[in-house]
């Protein structure tokens, strides 16, 4: 399906090949898109809003080593409605060597990542900071994962979904946690050095996300350390504080039981 290019503010551009289509075209990242463009013709568009990230190859084409190749990685609906990961190969070749190619490819991981960011700035701010600055730090999170909630499947459902996301969004985990014990994920905030991570993402139900809470009010510097921003994995039986969140971000939920 081709489609005329949009009139969103263009926040970078540059000559690409797209593999999946052998078309050279011109990589244009918008406001809240991400597109492939032949003529102002577009034949590939993504919303930042399902766009995991860019992630670079570490290695350079096959038979043109100064060729740097990069993924398109998206969280997309699929014809059968269930959104799932898919990626997409392009090439960036307008450098003479490998090292300016790689250079260009890590610039444009970088302004996407940033772009996401500052659309989604409501949920990667801090609370007490300027929300028309977005912080160029890299994402780093401290992964807390309750193997005993639900049906038993925390970890193996952040290895399955939410580990290859993280990796395609160039999201570093500082410290993965599985926790022995109740009160085992309060214990390890309590102690914790938050200056090494921008966020706390827990795997379970309700109680993982008391405990994380209860931890960081337990702390001397707690004035400080509750403004950490928290995300859920939500595994656990009910994981009614999640579902409500997301009503109140405006999400529809889907509720499905299972007999």
């Amino acid at each position: 399906l081709i489609t005329m290019a949009t009139r969103e503010e263009e926040i970078k551009r540059s000559q690409v090949f797209a593999v999946w289509c052998q078309k050279s075209c011109n990589f244009v990242l918008r406001e809240r898109s991400l597109n492939c463009e032949q003529e102002n013709e577009v034949f590939f568009s993504v919303n930042l809003e399902d766009l995991l990230g860019l992630r670079v190859l570490e290695k350079p084409a096959q038979g043109r080593p100064q060729v740097c190749q990069a993924e398109i990685c998206t969280f997309m609906l699929s014809k059968k409605k269930v959104k799932k990961i898919k990626t997409k190969l392009i090439q960036f070749s307008e450098g003479g060597s490998y090292d300016e190619n790689n250079e260009t490819a890590q610039n444009w991981r970088e302004a996407i990542r940033l772009q996401c960011q500052k659309n989604d700035h409501k949920m990667f701010v801090r609370p007490d900071s300027d929300n028309s600055i977005v912080s160029p730090t890299q994402p780093r999170f401290l992964v807390i994962l309750n193997p005993f909630s639900g049906t038993k499947k925390s970890v193996e459902k952040y290895r399955k979904y939410v580990e290859p996301m993280f990796e395609m969004a160039g999201i570093t985990v500082v410290r993965e946690i599985i926790t022995e014990r109740r009160n085992h994920a309060k214990e390890e905030i309590q102690s914790f050095d938050l200056s090494q991570i921008t966020g706390i993402v827990t795997g379970g139900g309700d109680g993982i996300i008391f405990e994380v809470v209860n931890g960081l009010m337990s702390r001397q510097d707690y004035a400080t350390a509750i403004k950490t921003p928290i995300g859920a994995i939500p595994t656990g039986s009910g994981n009614g504080l999640v579902a409500s969140l997301m009503y109140e971000l405006g999400y529809v939920i889907n509720i499905i039981i299972h007999y």
